[in-house]
């Protein structure tokens, strides 16, 4: 064929290359090595130099590859390891042919689906094939559309090697990193019932991966980690209330003069006391002690006050004694956790609970110039810069934002709840967007010996 003339007629040219392309057809099918690469030399003569040479048409070349590439598909599963990487290698060579590219005659050819009952070996040499020609080819402009891998894919996804399935699944979810949702449809419903099935949930859980959403099985650990936590957190209130019943057994009822400091560990405010009701005269010692029918209903009056909060005056019907125990514990803009010991104390107090009361009492010192507690890491430099606000003996001191307001229990109120109040109370936003279920109290005593240590 080299020494045929250039001015050879086309229809001579033609005949010729068909004549060496049923050669090539027979070189294929033999078993000896060195026939088998004589008839891929000859293939890659005819496509590659013979074709444009002779100015032969596409129809020439389509001619010539499907009458030889069905026969090299089948070489690929050959048993002799040369045989097979010979096969295969040309046939990914053949793929970027000048002539033979721009018909994408090769990708469509090796991604016609396969039977189920294909011998193993062959079945998997042209699934890691049409992998490795997707890889080198990609979507664009290849021959590959989503339809026909798909199609090739799911055929494969039926056949009884799992190794072949193996590959599959690979390509499958190349293919949704670079279209998405498209190769869903070719696959099952995403259900309980297909995710029943080992493969198919392997691939839902690829795509839910490659989505960036967690898979079912973490889905069921995190729901179960909640339930866990929550159940966690209920018997911690309980007990916490618990201890707050066991505390308002002994408290005054609230007419007594209320919003007084009694004693380490109570709630406190830094407001002056103000005139309340005349108080309940108090049995002098010796005298016998309340029923517990008596208890209970001062426990229950202590907590259930027209279902009010006792520091921010927000009125609830869900202020049952668990109810208002929450509120407290999560959402009261006059209250905060203490980081430290996780007890909840009212904001104006935080410093004198920090430097007295806090178990980590011992790690903070006051500083005489703002009254705020530092950890004492930091008092040393506190005191050296001097640039803290100063507090001023007339005024209150916010342990928040460092600024000096007018005295009294509404002025803190206004401060730590109002629009324009301290803009680092995390709980005022909240307090604010909240859809109040009733109006909000004014006025309310606290109750005598409400404990920080009771609300965790």
């Amino acid at each position: 064929m080299k020494e045929v003339e250039r001015a050879t007629p086309k229809d001579d040219a033609r005949a010729m290359m068909k004549a060496a392309v049923f050669l090539v057809h027979k070189g294929i099918k033999d078993k000896v090595v060195s026939v088998f690469k004589a008839a891929l030399e000859l293939l890659k003569y005819v496509l590659q130099d013979f074709v444009p040479t002779y100015k032969l048409t596409k129809g020439d070349v389509t001619f010539a590859v499907e009458k030889t590439l069905p026969k090299l598909l089948i070489k690929i599963g050959n048993t002799a390891t040369r045989n097979r990487d010979e096969a295969r290698n040309f046939i990914l060579e053949m793929t970027h042919f000048t002539d033979v590219q721009p018909l994408h005659i090769v990708p469509l050819e090796c991604v016609k689906p396969f039977k189920v009952n294909l011998a193993p070996r062959l079945a998997l040499c042209r699934m890691e094939l049409i992998e490795k020609m997707y890889q080198d080819l990609g979507l664009d402009n290849s021959g590959f559309i989503t339809e026909n891998v798909m199609t090739f894919c799911t055929q494969a996804l039926k056949h009884h090697s799992g190794s072949v399935r193996e590959v599959a699944e690979r390509i499958i979810i190349s293919l949704y990193k670079a279209v998405g949702e498209p190769v869903k449809s070719y696959l099952p419903p995403d259900d309980d019932k297909t995710r029943k099935n080992t493969l198919y949930r392997q691939l839902f859980e690829a795509f839910d991966k490659i989505d960036g959403k967690p898979s079912k099985q973490e889905l069921k650990k995190q729901q179960a980690s909640e339930e866990s936590n929550k159940a966690a957190e209920i018997e911690a209130l309980q007990a916490q209330l618990q201890q707050l019943k066991d505390m308002g057994a002994s408290v005054k009822p609230p007419g007594d003069t209320a919003g007084k400091n009694t004693g380490k560990g109570n709630l406190k405010s830094n407001q002056k006391d103000k005139k309340k009701a005349p108080a309940k005269k108090v049995a002098p010692k010796g005298v016998k002690k309340p029923t517990k029918a008596s208890e209970e209903d001062d426990t229950s009056t202590l907590f259930n006050i027209d279902k009010t909060c006792i520091f921010c005056g927000e009125k609830d019907n869900a202020f049952t004694e668990e109810g208002l125990d929450i509120h407290y514990w999560k959402s009261c803009p006059m209250l905060k956790r203490c980081a430290n010991c996780k007890q909840v104390v009212e904001i104006a107090s935080l410093s004198d609970h920090l430097t007295t009361e806090c178990d980590s009492k011992a790690d903070f010192a006051k500083c005489p110039r703002c009254t705020e507690a530092l950890p004492k890491s930091e008092y040393d430099q506190h005191i050296k810069d001097k640039t803290c606000n100063p507090a001023e003996t007339s005024k209150s001191h916010c342990p928040l934002c460092h600024e000096n307001h007018t005295q009294g229990e509404e002025e803190w109120k206004t401060h730590l709840m109002g629009k324009t109040g301290c803009k680092h109370n995390p709980r005022r936003i909240a307090h604010l967007n909240k859809q109040p279920t009733g109006a909000k109290g004014k006025g309310v005593g606290k109750p005598v010996g409400v404990k920080a240590k009771g609300i965790r």
